[in-house]
């Protein structure tokens, strides 16, 4: 029958013994009942199974009870692949609606029950999944708003006979606003406000935007966005003609409060924010900064926000030195570790004292993993003094430089014990700045080439090394985790391809790893990195530098 109902959803999952087939793991994954639109109007059952073999449907049934005496079983056939789907079709794998009012389907082995969806008003129009793949709560009531474990989509955004389990991060970084851009879509001297703002309506379209089907994690139509990423310098220094940071981080929060788009549970994503190098130098000063712009507005707010502390922080009551802002978020399987600059001996002793060693870590932080030199403490400073910027040094990163001038741009002292450290904790599986400002994909060896680090440098809207030239190659990346396959997808998003905001988001280039929970190795991701790049330029090789856009 043709049902204009809805339903609540329980999903009661029974013990059983069973063979050493273990083919009781089989789950209903997601479901449309109610005459769902994407097969002719008939309903449909995705199944899941979970393990790391092929299972034979033989003896599975799947019953829909209408009553205590009234029941229709269809007989089940075929195989499902390790970690694979079958969709079962009204009309073809069973010969009846599934009942939305009242009723119970449940999916059986050998007369047993593996699975059991119970089903009473009201939705229509939805299809219900598990959020990971085979997982999700029992005993749950569904009255319209999110489940615990399940996932309601409308039904032209199902994920038939596809894993639930990917996870999406947008990460965009050094929105320096202040200053002005040289030009972009036919204007000159453009305000940071309307390129960024520009930027933010791109993402905006992004629940609608189809990623490349390029067989890489999260190919095809984006679900959900759970988490934006900024990566600092959302100030520009407040240098002469420059806005303060209490007006400029305004600024930020009037185009990033306009984001629309949707996590899973329907509610905008989370945004994540760490400092750069901009915004610290407006709390703690440079050389360049005049004395009466100083001001910690931004570093106070972003610590506020990420921090949560019991008693908020002021421009006033800001302490960089101890105000450090680092914080842990697991999404999707991986710990998105965030340090305030760059991983110096401070940050890297959070980092082993806040970290699971068993769960993968991707670093989130603004400096390259080869720390610039002038960003360090001069070695000649008199600590418990005014800091001293004649050097050109800026205070930024808790490490005295080895060199004593910056005229050695990094720091191989500094570096070697980051390297040595990556090369102890084989779960830093990635690590993603800004700062320098092109879109690269690249493999960081450290000094001594004793590590490989997949690192992924980001574009800025304001301040590209390439895209400032060319704006067709503004962008921003999006970051695809399988929860379940433990492997990940970084794709370049080309946003102004046609200097036209009514215009698709393009894609650019994309990298993917493997394995998040094992070693990765130089053949997964063998772009140069930096370190060989600066040595290919003191070799008189600039193009040694491979996957710039633009390059």
């Amino acid at each position: 029958m043709k049902k204009k109902l809805s339903f609540l959803v329980s999903a009661l999952l029974l013990s059983f013994s069973l063979s050493v087939s273990a083919q009781s793991t089989i789950r209903i994954n997601e479901f449309a009942t109610n005459g769902a639109t994407q097969y002719n109007g008939m309903d449909w059952v995705e199944l899941y199974n979970p393990s790391d073999q092929e299972v034979l449907l033989d003896g599975y049934t799947l019953d829909d009870a209408k009553s205590a005496t009234e029941s229709n079983t269809a007989v089940l056939s075929g195989t499902i692949p390790a970690k694979g789907f079958k969709v079962l079709i009204e009309g073809d794998a069973f010969q009846f609606g599934l009942g939305a009012s009242g009723e119970t389907w449940t999916l059986k082995l050998n007369g047993d029950v593996v699975d059991q969806i119970v089903c009473t008003p009201n939705i229509a129009g939805k299809t219900l999944g598990r959020i990971s793949d085979g997982e999700g709560s029992v005993n749950v009531t569904f009255n319209g708003d999110a489940i615990d474990g399940w996932r309601l989509y409308d039904e032209a955004d199902a994920t038939i006979g596809a894993s639930n389990n990917i996870v999406t991060v947008v990460y965009t970084s050094d929105q320096h606003y202040g200053i002005t851009r040289s030009d972009f879509r036919g204007a000159t001297d453009v305000a940071s406000t309307v390129v960024n703002a520009a930027m933010v309506s791109q993402i905006n379209k992004l629940n609608n935007t189809n990623l490349p089907d390029d067989g890489n994690v999260g190919g095809g139509k984006l679900m959900n966005v759970s988490h934006i990423i900024v990566g600092g310098d959302i100030s520009n220094r407040a240098e002469s003609g420059i806005a303060k940071s209490v007006v400029t981080l305004a600024q930020f929060d009037t185009d990033y409060n306009s984001i629309t788009l949707k996590n899973y549970k329907d509610e905008k994503p989370e945004l994540l924010l760490i400092p750069g190098n901009h915004d610290v130098s407006n709390a703690i000063g440079q050389g360049k900064i005049l004395t009466e712009n100083i001001d910690a507005t931004t570093l106070a707010t972003i610590y506020n926000r990420m921090m949560n502390p019991t008693t908020p922080k002021t421009a006033d009551t800001y302490n960089y030195a101890t105000d450090k802002i680092n914080y842990v978020r697991t999404i999707g399987g991986v710990q998105f570790v965030f340090v305030t600059m760059w991983p110096d001996h401070a940050q890297r002793e959070w980092i082993a004292a806040n970290t699971n060693s068993e769960l993968p870590i991707f670093i989130f932080t603004h400096d390259e993993p080869d720390v610039e030199t002038k960003h360090l403490i001069d070695p000649s400073w008199t600590s418990g003094t005014p800091f001293d910027f004649s050097n050109k040094f800026e205070y930024l990163v808790d490490e005295v430089a080895s060199n004593p001038t910056t005229d050695v741009e990094r720091d191989e002292v500094a570096q070697r014990a980051f390297a040595n450290f990556v090369e102890e904790n084989q779960n830093i599986k990635a690590y993603f700045h800004g700062n320098t400002n092109f879109n690269e994909f690249y493999t960081y060896e450290g000094p001594d080439a004793n590590i490989q680090l997949p690192t992924f440098r980001i574009d800025s809207p304001m301040k590209g090394e390439v895209s400032g030239n060319d704006e067709s190659k503004l962008s921003f990346l999006i970051i695809s985790i399988d929860k379940a396959t433990q492997k990940m997808t970084v794709r370049e998003c080309l946003w102004n391809s046609t200097s036209n905001d009514a215009a698709p988001i393009a894609f650019g280039e994309s990298k993917t790893i493997d394995k998040l929970n094992e070693t990765i190795s130089e053949s997964d991701f063998t772009v140069p990195s930096w370190t060989l790049y600066q040595r290919s330029i003191k070799a008189g090789n600039p193009d040694g530098r491979a996957g710039t856009t633009g390059r």
